[in-house]
């Protein structure tokens, strides 16, 4: 399964993708977002370990655009090192809310951004 090990902890909702990334899938990741961004009392932040991902579908792309949107979500962080991978999170987040989406190399860049905004 291309998305997986999504779990929710301490404001921050985690998965991981990998491989091609279908409509279906960023759906069901949109969806548990969304869940648990709706009964949450405070904003979270989604961190998305895109390190093993080869393509992410047009249609994936839109449902995550739309994903950058979801109320209660500060924003959505992309980690991954691929260049091609890069540009397509990065085409997204310009595509999406203002500021809601936020692309970097490592993991540790991705979860140090997450715990900044979690506690402003």
């Amino acid at each position: 399964m291309p998305i997986h090990s999504m779990n929710f902890s301490n404001g921050i909702f985690f998965a991981v993708e990998e491989g091609m990334v279908s409509e279906a899938e960023a759906r069901e990741w949109m969806r548990q977002l969304t869940a648990y961004a709706t009964v949450h009392s405070t904003p979270i932040v989604a961190i998305v370990d895109a390190n093993a991902v080869s393509l992410v579908s047009s249609e994936a792309s839109k449902v995550f655009i739309r994903a950058s949107q979801i109320y209660n979500v500060s924003a959505i962080i992309v980690a991954t090192k691929d260049p091609f991978v890069r540009q397509i999170a990065s085409s997204i987040g310009i595509r999406g809310r203002q500021g809601g989406t936020h692309v970097f190399s490592t993991m540790a860049e991705a979860r140090q951004l997450a715990e900044e905004l979690l506690n402003r």
